[in-house]
């Protein structure tokens, strides 16, 4: 190798002189054999300032520089700097070769210089430095090598190297055990052979993309197929790496991690989003997502039905935009509170839904965090009370109208709790049939009110638990002694949610002396008819009598007169006959018959009050 073809690998050295001939001649000895001078500094301080603006290849130092062991020091530091330093000295002295032996410096020359010397000074310094670097060099990539191999082997992710052609040249540990198989059975293998058929192609097409230099490295998810036919996921990182000479490709080096537990939480997670969004599309309820801006990220079918758009058209607008100004504002109001403040938010309003009608909405929201706690967004939920409320508005009216009809009826109510037996309200006709108050019945047991049967005998306990009334006949015996007489149902029934027993009680006493009134009168009437039934047994016999009687003697009368015509016709022929024996017996009769004139007469019929008419037939009437 000549000098020339040396040049531009060390062409600048510096030089340390305070001599300003030995300067001067060293200056043109370095430019005569093809190095490019820098200096020369006569001291120390201007040699270091040199060294770092102009950074050397090699340095000569002057051993004895103006102050003692000047030069020594310097050329410490510049080799510590890592520039190679030769030192050159006019003194031969033991004393001073010492000191310069210590100093390690890369070579040393005598004065007067001889080019000679000086240039194989100076290789032998340049080849030192060369054979250093490439040592440390060496070191390097040892250490390096090392390091690879480590990271290689022990590596937490799997590490391989993959021929250009798509076979495996190396694989550590635990690539092997990702793939279910020993090292050496990977080794050697092309990776299409264990690559799940479904990801083999895109494989190819991204190692042919690497091969061509459309990009520098790929990062993909795969799948692998172990022996036993599980499939993992990996993810996997490639880099080309190409010849530093030829610029040919050499070899893949790619790191895969498994990731068949994420995609497998992910295909969960996704699983659980589906769910969650069917669920939200089948809720009846209007269920949304807002980011922190306001803006609606996701909103379920029922919302978009409210509204009267669809779920796309409705993502990504705000409360302002979507309603009117006035609940656009409240809403927005509502937002920003419940982002500062957290929490749950519960409110109600009024808001037009796509027909236009006015519904009434209770919203409950909450806010979501991050991991960290910083605030990601809304969740609402808002229920269409509309209905309910009508529903409780009209249930309060029923109630109202049943109170009024029990008041109006005048129905006691007594409510207890069939568990524990105690009275849990009345109302107020109760109060005044019990002859207490409210206060004072309330939480007691059903034995604070008094009840006997019909007969009077008391009930030794609570009467509910045996058996079940249905319109019963009791008295109530009131604190002041008063007995009402009652009639009592009991039903059961529950009441908020909970099974209760109900007392119907009705005040009889009005009715009781109704019926007292009514026993005397049906007495009474009893008496009536007996005295009827008695005047009709005497009556009909006597009229029977009266009514032959009367008939008897109108038809005795008809006789009679047709008797009398009969005589007097009679005696009118024996004057006429003068037969004087016939007239004296028609005298002696009186002009009657002897059968007749010698009958007794009827006594003059009794006179009825019912007497019929002549003519008419007798009456069986009493």
């Amino acid at each position: 190798m000549t000098d020339t073809e040396q040049i531009p690998q060390r062409n600048n050295i510096l030089i340390a002189e305070d001599d300003e001939l030995s300067g001067a001649v060293l200056c043109r000895l370095l430019t005569h054999m093809g190095y490019r001078p820098i200096g020369p500094a006569r001291d120390a301080a201007t040699a270091r300032d040199l060294a770092g603006r102009d950074h050397p290849d090699l340095a000569v130092v002057d051993v004895l520089l103006p102050d003692e062991d000047a030069g020594l020091d310097l050329g410490r530091t510049l080799m510590d700097q890592g520039v190679p330093v030769v030192f050159v000295t006019g003194h031969q002295e033991e004393a001073v070769l010492s000191r310069v032996a210590a100093a390690k410096p890369y070579g040393l020359v005598f004065k007067p210089l001889d080019r000679f010397q000086l240039h194989v000074a100076l290789e032998g310094a340049l080849r030192r430095r060369a054979e250093e670097l490439l040592s440390h060099r060496c070191q390097e990539l040892s250490e390096s090598e090392r390091r690879f191999r480590a990271v290689f082997e022990q590596a937490g992710a799997g590490v391989f190297r993959l021929t250009p052609g798509g076979r495996y040249l190396e694989v550590n540990e635990r690539f092997a055990r990702m793939l279910g198989r020993p090292v050496a059975d990977v080794v050697g293998r092309d990776f299409a052979e264990i690559t799940l058929e479904e990801d083999w192609r895109e494989d190819r097409a991204a190692l042919d993309s690497l091969l061509d230099g459309r990009t520098d490295s790929i990062a993909r998810e795969k799948r692998y197929r172990r022996p036993d036919g599980i499939v993992v996921w990996c993810r996997v990182n490639s880099t080309l790496v190409r010849n530093e000479r030829t610029g040919q490709p050499e070899y893949l080096l790619g790191v895969t991690e498994d990731i068949t537990a994420r995609r497998r939480a992910e295909a969960e997670l996704q699983t659980q989003l589906a769910f969650q969004k069917s669920l939200m599309d089948a809720a009846v309820n209007l269920i949304y997502v807002q980011d922190p801006e306001g803006h609606y990220v996701s909103i379920n079918r029922a919302f978009a039905a409210f509204l009267g758009v669809t779920i796309e058209s409705a993502l990504g607008l705000t409360a302002g935009e979507i309603f009117s100004e006035e609940i656009g504002n409240l809403l927005t109001e509502k937002d920003q509170e419940i982002l500062t403040q957290g929490g749950v938010q519960h409110f109600e309003i009024m808001l037009e839904d796509a027909s236009g009608r006015e519904r009434d909405l209770i919203f409950n929201r909450a806010r979501f965090d991050d991991a960290e706690g910083h605030p990601q967004g809304i969740v609402g939920v808002a229920t269409d009370v509309t209905d309910s409320k009508r529903v409780v508005r009209d249930l309060r009216d029923e109630q109202e109208v049943l109170r009024r009809i029990l008041d109006g009826i005048r129905a006691g109510i007594v409510i207890i709790d069939p568990q524990t037996s105690r009275i849990v309200d009345v109302n107020r006709v109760a109060e005044e049939l019990c002859g207490q108050r409210r206060e004072d019945l309330v939480g007691k047991g059903c034995s604070a009110i008094h009840w006997t049967d019909a007969c009077g005998r008391s009930f030794s306990g609570c009467l509910l638990s045996t058996r079940n009334l249905l319109n019963e006949e009791m008295r109530l015996v009131r604190p002041d002694g008063r007995v009402v007489p009652v009639i009592k149902t009991v039903i059961s029934a529950k009441r908020r949610g909970q099974l209760r027993l109900f007392e119907i009680i009705f005040d009889v006493t009005e009715r009781k002396a109704l019926e007292r009134q009514l026993a005397v009168a049906q007495k009474l009437e009893s008496v009536g008819e007996l005295a009827a039934g008695i005047a009709h047994e005497i009556n009909t016999p006597t009229q029977y009598i009266g009514d032959n009687l009367h008939f008897l003697s109108s038809s005795f009368a008809g006789l009679n007169t047709a008797l009398e015509r009969i005589e007097a016709v009679a005696r009118r022929l024996a004057e006429a006959a003068g037969d004087e024996a016939a007239n004296r017996r028609s005298r002696r009769s009186g002009g009657r018959p002897t059968w007749i004139s010698s009958r007794r007469r009827c006594p003059t019929p009794w006179s009825s009050p019912w007497k019929a008419s002549p003519g008419s037939r007798p009456s069986s009437r009493p």
